[in-house]
């Protein structure tokens, strides 16, 4: 059985690797003071969903999980495509 997603999900967890990516990998992300490597089904409870809303992401503060649904409404509605290339890859 493969992996799928919907779009709004890819997107949102293309937020997320773009703002927290290390040295431009979005699989390592810098969340604070710490490293975490993203695989998924190997980070813990991960839940995006279909709409793109972000219900649970370890290691995120109420803040920046707050600063994520603001680029992503923002970006959905300012330049889906950019958004779109940011997800590119991800899944």
């Amino acid at each position: 059985m493969g992996y799928s997603c919907t779009k709004d999900a890819a997107n949102m967890l293309g937020v997320i690797g773009r703002m927290f990516a290390t040295d431009g990998n979005p699989n390592i992300l810098t969340i604070g003071k710490d490293q975490y490597f993203f695989e998924r089904g190997k980070v813990g409870n991960v839940r995006i969903e279909p709409d793109g809303t972000l219900t649970r992401f370890p290691h995120l503060r109420m803040v920046e999980k707050e600063e994520i649904r603001n680029t992503f409404a923002d970006m959905s509605a300012r330049n889906p495509q950019l958004l779109s290339a940011w997800a590119c890859g991800r899944i």
